[in-house]
């Protein structure tokens, strides 16, 4: 799966959301279903309103529920808006232990399924034992939004990741993201293991964007 992190890039968002949309809908029209797209919480029910193809994923979620929350990201609101899985602990927007325990929590409650990010390795084990995490995203901080990709600069350690996450949760699957842009870092990530990549950058930035999806997606139909 290539995860497709828009954050809040002003080529991907804002009066430029449908345009993203429908670049990715015509990639899963001609590729099958090998997108998910992580629009900004702001366009979250305008991107489920143009009927996408695509997996939707929330950026982020709040360990709160209920009517009187003024602005939180509520596990129901997004359910409610037909959203079933969010990511959370990006580094952008980090929790301590005790509010990501309680989110996961929340979410479960939700159905909402979880896509765990994380940066160091000694944190997988507490992490994994907080509750049903779908996937888990290795992303360096010192590698995001940079020109040098985890998969080529860290790959010892990526296959650590992969190897220790599968012997302490065999059911999440791995997502490897931080500087991932072109299609040898998705090769290599797959080899190394991992089912789905994360990335951002490189999408905001490619002049075609369909031709950038077409390009990236090739690991993933040669499977």
């Amino acid at each position: 799966m290539l995860i497709l992190n828009l954050k809040n890039y002003e080529s991907l968002t804002g009066v430029n959301i449908s345009a993203t949309v429908n670049v990715v809908n015509e990639a899963v029209r001609l590729y099958g279903n090998h997108f998910a797209v992580v629009p900004p919480v702001v366009s979250l029910q305008e991107v489920m309103s143009l009927d996408p193809l695509f997996e939707v994923v929330a950026p982020h979620a709040d360990g709160i529920d209920g009517e009187k929350t003024t602005g939180s990201v509520t596990p129901t609101s997004l359910k409610s808006l037909g959203i079933h899985k969010t990511m959370l602990n990006h580094s952008e927007h980090k929790l301590d232990f005790g509010q990501l325990s309680l989110t996961i929590n929340k979410c479960e409650q939700s159905d909402i399924e979880i896509i765990l990010c994380i940066n160091n390795l000694n944190d997988l084990e507490s992490y994994t034992k907080l509750g049903k995490i779908h996937s888990v995203a290795y992303e360096p901080e010192e590698l995001i939004g940079g020109d040098k990709s985890v998969a080529t600069e860290q790959p010892e350690i990526v296959m650590a990741f992969i190897e220790k996450l599968r012997k302490l949760a065999p059911e999440s699957n791995a997502v490897i993201g931080a500087g991932v842009r072109d299609v040898v870092d998705i090769k290599l990530s797959l080899e190394y293991g991992a089912t789905s990549v994360l990335l951002a950058s490189g999408f905001a930035l490619a002049e075609n964007k369909l031709d950038y999806l077409s390009d990236l997606v090739k690991p993933f139909l040669e499977r």
